[in-house]
């Protein structure tokens, strides 16, 4: 579908924003202790305003074990983790994905991944954000998933000089499946097009392909499953800048924000 252009959106002076059925994930594998602190006024500033925080950390190596022991000593409540090989498990779909990220960018991933962290192999949990996202959704209870209406995803470098709760709440009273920034098609010279599976280039073909900005998006709850579904039958991508939107959304669904 085309993007639907929106300007920010607010409840308005007097008007109640209840963010229950809301979420924010954040996504990291190496916070600093400023991302760490960072992380704890968030979870403090919408956990009174009912909405949900959870934290995604990827401990495929000891520096992201070491962070989610970081994030529990800052009493962060919700902290999921998961590493590549149970990524791979889960999603056999992406076993092939890493050759094909590594020619597309000379190789170059590899330091792009790590932030130079000596010792360090990327994991395929860089580029391949849904099965990720995935990953955090299935941890979820089933009565959890079923009450999760809209999700946040963070970059854990992502900053926000407001009030975190604001933000949330000024796009509360949206019910699109997606919002995100700079969605358009790609062009021939993406380096990342030829990285996904036969099954999703087959059933996406070129000019239909659309690309977007990864760092700060909301996902509906049914998006997710969605995507999962797609992920799970071997239809993958490398969405560190795409997300498919699936046919099965019937309506209008994406919103591009500036």
């Amino acid at each position: 579908w085309p993007p639907v252009t929106c300007s920010l959106m607010s409840c308005g002076d007097g008007q109640s924003c209840p963010l229950s059925g809301h979420c924010l994930l954040v996504r990291t594998y190496n916070p600093t202790l400023t991302m760490a602190r960072k992380l704890v006024s968030w979870q403090q500033e919408l956990e009174k305003r009912d909405c949900s925080f959870h934290v995604s950390v990827d401990t495929t190596h000891m520096v992201g074990k070491k962070a989610a022991d970081l994030l529990q000593d800052y009493r962060i409540r919700n902290i999921h983790t998961y590493t590549e090989s149970q990524m791979l498990e889960t999603f056999p779909g992406l076993k092939r994905m890493k050759k094909k990220v590594a020619d597309a960018s000379e190789d170059k991933w590899k330091k792009w991944a790590t932030n130079d962290v000596k010792g360090v192999e990327p994991s395929i949990a860089w580029g391949f954000h849904i099965e990720a996202i995935c990953m955090w959704h299935s941890s979820l209870s089933k009565s959890k998933r079923q009450q999760l209406q809209f999700v946040w995803v963070f970059e854990d470098d992502v900053g926000f000089t407001g009030k975190i709760v604001d933000f949330v709440k000024d796009y509360s009273s949206s019910k699109v499946d997606l919002i995100t920034k700079d969605y358009a098609p790609i062009k021939q010279d993406w380096p990342w097009r030829e990285c996904a599976s036969s099954a999703f280039l087959d059933r996406i073909p070129f000019e239909k392909r659309y690309a977007c900005g990864e760092h700060v998006q909301r996902f509906s709850g049914r998006f997710i499953s969605a995507l999962k579904e797609l992920s799970l039958s071997g239809k993958t991508t490398m969405p560190r800048t795409s997300t498919e939107i699936d046919e099965k959304l019937k309506k209008n669904s994406i919103e591009s924000s500036d």
